[in-house]
């Protein structure tokens, strides 16, 4: 659901903040979500495949040859994802791709 998917979101974003913060201005990110982590895992837990379900979209729309499509399904995949390196390896992937 789209409430399991904000949580997911503001979990992995507070992670990331608090990974580009530093110790001690990161230390609010950290505690929050520690707070959500429970949450988290649930909403997880509940949406295991919005993902891959993502990336079958992003990979049928380069199939077709809609780019600006695949990017949206992409971009949405690193919001829920951002630390996963498989879809890193895309976006750098992609981005090869639109330079040449």
């Amino acid at each position: 659901t789209a409430a399991d998917e904000s949580v997911v979101l503001t979990w992995w974003q507070l992670r990331d903040k608090a990974r580009d913060s530093g110790l001690w201005k990161g230390l609010p990110a950290r505690m929050l979500a520690l707070l959500l982590k429970p949450d988290y895992r649930e909403a997880a837990r509940r949406t295991p495949d919005r993902p891959s379900l993502y990336r079958r979209f992003f990979e049928l729309e380069m199939a077709r040859g809609n780019r600006v499509a695949a990017e949206k399904h992409l971009r949405r995949m690193l919001e829920l994802f951002p630390s996963n390196p498989q879809y890193q390896a895309l976006v750098a992937e992609f981005e090869r791709g639109e330079r040449k």
